[in-house]
Formats: structure tokens, C-alpha cells, sequence
């Protein structure tokens, strides 16, 4: 052994960070008649993912809407994908919705992310 050499061990530990989650719009163009009754429709967003590896919940999120006057409530999508819309009375013309997904783990506070990019159905 070299008495001028000195050997140290470092321990070095790789943390998980949360993963931001994913998802797909199944449809980008819908149309519906004016005055229709309220919508429901399955499988509107798929591939619902928390992320590799995650288990925590998701939900969607509606953060833009172009065209609000068009709806009698928000557009909202339930964790499952399906989207509801109920409409207003007498009222036509075009809506743009930005929607992302969120889940409740602890993102950016572990340089994680805890909601998908943004997806818009135009």
C-alpha cells in the first residue's frame, strides 16, 4: 500500500422523481346540434397514464375554453376519459378546449412534474 495514497468511498443515491403523466385525445373534431341534450361521451381522452412507474391518481383538467357562452356547464372529463357537455339553449358556433392531466404526487418539488403536456382538440 502506497502510504501517500488515501482512499474515500462516496455513496451516491439516484432518487425517483414523479413522472409526469400522459394521455391522447381519441377525437379532435366533434359536432353537435344546437339545443342537443346533455353529452356524454366514453373514451374522448385515452391512454391514461400517471406515468412509468407511478400509482398515484389523476384527473383532467379543462385550463382553456374558447367558445364558453356555447356550454349551459364547463366541459369536464372524468378520470375514466369519457367527456361531458352540456350545452346551452338556442346557441351555436365553435369551442376550442385545452385540457391536461394532473396527479396528485409531489412533481416539481423533486424535479418531477405532475401534469402532461397540454392537449387541444382542434
Amino acid at each position: 500500500m502506497n502510504p501517500k495514497l488515501q482512499t474515500q468511498r462516496v455513496v451516491l443515491v439516484v432518487r425517483a422523481v414523479n413522472d409526469a403523466p400522459s394521455f391522447r385525445l381519441s377525437r379532435f373534431l366533434l359536432e353537435l346540434w344546437e339545443d342537443s341534450a346533455p353529452q356524454r361521451l366514453p373514451a374522448f381522452a385515452r391512454d391514461i397514464s400517471a406515468g412509468p412507474g407511478e400509482r398515484q391518481r389523476v384527473s383532467f383538467e379543462v385550463v382553456a375554453l374558447e367558445g364558453a357562452h356555447l356550454f349551459g356547464s364547463p366541459p369536464a372529463i372524468s378520470g375514466d376519459g369519457t367527456l361531458a357537455i352540456k350545452l346551452r339553449p338556442d346557441v351555436s358556433g365553435r369551442a376550442l378546449l385545452t385540457v391536461v392531466l394532473r396527479d396528485d404526487g409531489w412533481g416539481a418539488l423533486r424535479n418531477g412534474a405532475n401534469a402532461s403536456a397540454a392537449q387541444v382538440n382542434s
